[in-house]
């Protein structure tokens, strides 16, 4: 990262967000990361997956089902033929079928966390927005980024020039398109995109705020209970690593 980047970053509250908004964080850092979900860069094929994942999360699920609702004596017998000759001979058959009910059990939040990406992903391909998704996926982040970091909306705009943007929030753009070496032909009209319907509708606004804030403080609960799930030990640690 460039002295720039990490100074305008730094401006605009990104220690606060690593620290306190690791999620946030980690949105702003896989996409302007190239092998970040590189596989689903595209709402067609984040769609395409997306239908891969809920459909074997809907087997995963009925199985799990079917074999909690065995008899006791099915359920036995599946358990003893997994078990291993040393096993038995040890005395007990390990309860298979529990064990793989708990690992579909924790598994839920990862694959919940990866849903809820390319749901996000996907989506962005159904309105009128321009193509270049990737700098939407950017910007849409770095906007995350500011909103908790500096708690307002960025602005945009041009200097008196018209030639080159002003405010933070743009300057920043320009310096991650340039170190993703990503093309964008207009800067503010990317920035204008996602942030004018925001700004006129206070009310969203303040829904992506409760959002953010509903997120982090859940995770701040499951640190208190000892109960962090494995993406939230990986956000917690990709975002202290920066970008």
């Amino acid at each position: 990262m460039t002295d720039e980047l990490a100074e305008g970053l730094s401006e605009i509250g990104w220690a606060r967000v690593q620290s306190q908004f690791p999620r946030v964080a980690c949105r702003l850092i896989d996409a302007v990361s190239p092998d970040e979900m590189i596989r689903y860069r595209t709402p067609a094929q984040a769609r395409k997956q997306l239908k891969k994942l809920q459909s074997f999360w809907g087997r995963l699920v009925a199985v799990c089902e079917d074999l909690s609702e065995l008899r006791e004596p099915e359920y036995k017998t599946v358990n003893h033929w997994s078990a291993s000759s040393t096993e038995l001979d040890n005395g007990a058959a390990p309860d298979r079928i529990a064990t793989l009910i708990q690992s579909a059990a924790q598994m839920e939040p990862g694959l919940s966390m990866l849903i809820d990406e390319l749901e996000d992903r996907a989506a962005k391909g159904t309105g009128k927005r321009p193509r270049n998704e990737l700098a939407f996926e950017v910007a849409d982040a770095l906007m995350d980024v500011y909103l908790v970091g500096k708690g307002s909306l960025p602005t945009y705009g041009r200097q008196s020039n018209e030639k080159k943007v002003s405010g933070e929030y743009c300057l920043l753009l320009e310096l991650l398109f340039a170190r993703m070496e990503l093309k964008v032909d207009d800067v503010v009209n990317v920035a204008e995109t996602l942030i004018k319907p925001l700004k006129d509708n206070p009310e969203m606004t303040k829904a992506r705020l409760d959002r953010i804030h509903k997120e982090q403080n859940a995770l701040v609960q499951r640190q208190r209970n000892g109960r962090m799930s494995l993406p939230d030990h990986f956000n917690i640690e990709k975002a202290k690593q920066g970008i």
